[in-house]
């Protein structure tokens, strides 16, 4: 009985510590950075509070009686929230003199606001976001950055807030510099190589299509122009490149031109792949496709369902698929080529 109470007694008196040890850590800590050859992900190392109310500022979030409110995170993955989301991020350092960067890559992201507690105890707000000039932001960049400053104990707070109808699922780096420029490099490049075939590919079917007055070559040429814009846009390039200064044609550019791509798409295959021969239900899926890219290019214009854009891509996608395959197994070779592409 002795030997029982005691190993019972050790049991309770460690789970206490463990408790205390994680809480404290989960609440109290500061993420530490020192090696500026890594680049640290820190989704699961802030806290969060969701403002389903909309209305609160910088002043109510940083009151000593609201910092109770924040939780740990499990994961930046809101998906397509209204409410706004604020985070609260700890960073610790050993190596002072070296420049840290906090990185959110997700461009599409509309609003996103930075408040850095600075080394005096005054905040400095560094705006950011899809909707926002690139003359604004601190950091001329696709995504949205802000230079972390440290305290003398070497420590630093800053609180983002991030709005708008897109989805909200990204992830929260915090790289070196060097090693921040490191990865925008190889981003260009990657990028670079995508938006040169598109332009390859587009002048190539515009002299196709000027040379034989072929209508497909046209409806080709219009998907790529459509892809291409929905990528520029969706990545930040055309954002940073081509209207730094007028963000809001990120919107008509990127989500509004997702149903003008499917519109372009369902013609395209109807007309290249000869579906109406093939499959009768399958003509008349893509022809409906038209119709409802429509209805969801209005649902988006007007914000009463922001993923109506996303959600048409995906359903239109497999139906291109399918088309393609049950093209290809009842005799159409050409559907080979379709279905690779």
């Amino acid at each position: 009985m002795r030997y029982s109470f005691n190993l019972h007694t050790v049991t309770v008196v460690a789970t206490v510590f463990l408790v205390f040890c994680f809480q404290s850590s989960a609440c109290q800590g500061h993420y530490l950075v020192e090696d500026s050859s890594k680049i640290y992900r820190l989704d699961d190392h802030v806290d969060v509070f969701l403002d389903s109310t909309k209305g609160l500022n910088i002043d109510d979030v940083i009151s000593p009686g609201f910092q109770q409110r924040f939780k740990r995170s499990n994961g930046l993955t809101f998906g397509y929230t209204n409410a706004s989301i604020w985070l609260r991020a700890r960073i610790q350092t050993n190596s002072p003199g070296t420049q840290w960067y906090l990185e959110i890559p997700a461009p599409y992201l509309e609003y996103v606001d930075f408040y850095q507690v600075k080394s005096d105890g005054s905040m400095e707000h560094v705006p950011g976001g899809y909707y926002r000039k690139q003359s604004v932001k601190k950091i001329t960049h696709t995504g949205h950055v802000l230079p972390l400053m440290f305290n003398d104990d070497s420590e630093s707070v800053v609180f983002i807030k991030i709005d708008g109808q897109s989805p909200k699922t990204f992830p929260l780096f915090v790289p070196e510099k060097e090693k921040f420029h490191q990865k925008i490099r190889k981003e260009d490049i990657g990028y670079g190589i995508f938006y040169g075939i598109l332009i390859v590919m587009f002048f190539y079917n515009l002299l196709l299509y000027l040379s034989l007055k072929e209508v497909n070559y046209l409806l080709y040429i219009l998907t790529i122009v459509c892809t291409f814009l929905i990528f520029s846009s969706a990545s930040g390039y055309s954002g940073k490149f081509l209207w730094p200064e007028h963000p809001n044609l990120n919107f008509y550019a990127g989500r509004m031109s997702m149903g003008v791509l499917t519109i372009f798409l369902a013609i395209f295959t109807t007309r290249f792949l000869d579906v109406r021969r093939y499959s009768r239900i399958i003509y008349y899926l893509l022809v409906s496709l038209v119709p409802l890219a429509l209805v969801a290019t209005i649902l988006v214009a007007t914000n009463l369902v922001p993923s109506a854009g996303n959600n048409l891509i995906s359903l239109a996608t497999i139906l291109f698929m399918t088309t393609g395959v049950v093209c290809r197994l009842k005799g159409n070779k050409t559907a080979t080529y379709f279905i690779a592409a």
